[in-house]
């Protein structure tokens, strides 16, 4: 029904949440095209539609070449820019990012996303195959 998609969505909303602090400043899912899935954190749904776009285009580009040439799947991107750092890595067949502040050690944000990733990969990849 309507109301069980809508309260697992708000659900999973709730889970992004949970990592964020005063340097982990958002968390989002979405899909390999770039069609954002969820949000939190990232205040107006714009600037994630935007950011997740731009993250699965890069995302594309390096798996794409392989990591560092070679056959390897992508496994994560850390990308640090001036006004802060983006993490990626994949989960069932979507991605999830983290937004954070540049004060952000590099270690406390991968180790969120890959806890974050491991609670979501079971659910999210029976919901895939069920769709």
């Amino acid at each position: 029904s309507i109301g069980t998609v809508m309260l697992r969505h708000r659900t999973l909303i709730e889970v992004l949440g949970q990592v964020n602090s005063a340097e982990v400043t958002g968390a989002m899912l979405f899909n390999r095209e770039g069609v954002l899935l969820a949000y939190n954190g990232y205040g107006e749904g714009n600037a994630a539609n935007v950011s997740a776009a731009l993250i699965s285009s890069i995302w594309e580009a390096f798996d794409k070449k392989g990591v560092a040439g070679g056959r390897e799947d992508l496994k994560e991107v850390v990308i640090m820019c001036e006004d802060g750092v983006l993490g990626a890595t994949k989960v069932a067949n979507m991605l999830l990012a983290l937004k954070a502040t540049s004060a952000v050690q590099p270690g406390i944000l991968r180790a969120k996303m890959h806890k974050l990733s491991e609670f979501l990969d079971e659910p999210l990849t029976q919901i895939s195959k069920n769709i």
